[in-house]
């Protein structure tokens, strides 16, 4: 899921669209065995929908997109575009197929598998880039929160960058773990 940060693709596509997938349940589910943490994952569940962002991608892209994504324990589905809607002000493709990465093992975060707080503010901060509304619907629409461990001084996040780190995040994260889940 940070994918939705542009900056963490190795290419910044001009069209890419916020969209709401129905069938996908979000959550913090997604254990990273290499540095013990968990990340967001998702899996295919009909009773669901969560917002997230379309990336148009070539075939070389998406080849890279999987060996990052498949070498740590996601898998790629094809969803039927009955499933997406585009957010409000925006265009769905005519044509095309459209994958999301699921978690082949969903296990949610604990103190042993953390949340890392520079993983939280990459993720944070790309939905910000589509406005708030459409950040608050990413974070009441993901589950299994826990309070973040703080790596900003040694961030253990590959992709994160101390531009991130900002008070509107800190703002969401500050609102989030004050009311909405304890």
């Amino acid at each position: 899921c940070s994918i939705i940060n542009q900056h963490t693709r190795n290419h910044a596509s001009q069209s890419d669209i916020p969209v709401r997938i129905r069938g996908f349940a979000r959550g913090w589910v997604h254990r990273i065995e290499t540095n013990k943490a968990t990340a967001l994952g998702g899996t295919l569940d009909s009773s669901t929908t969560c917002n997230g962002v379309l990336v148009e991608v070539s075939s070389e892209l998406l080849q890279e997109l999987d060996e990052r994504e498949l070498t740590v324990g996601y898998r790629r589905e094809k969803i039927a575009w009955s499933h997406v809607e585009a957010w409000a002000g925006y265009t769905l493709p005519k044509e095309g197929n459209v994958y999301v990465y699921t978690t082949v093992e969903p296990q949610p975060a604990t103190e042993q598998y953390p949340i890392e707080q520079t993983y939280l503010d990459t993720v944070i901060w790309g939905c910000l880039q589509y406005g708030e509304e459409f950040t608050r619907e990413f974070v009441h629409t993901t589950n299994h929160w826990m309070p973040p461990v703080n790596d900003r001084e040694q961030p253990l996040y590959p992709r994160w960058s101390p531009e991130y780190a900002t008070s509107e995040v800190d703002s969401i994260m500050q609102e989030l773990f004050s009311d909405t889940h304890p």
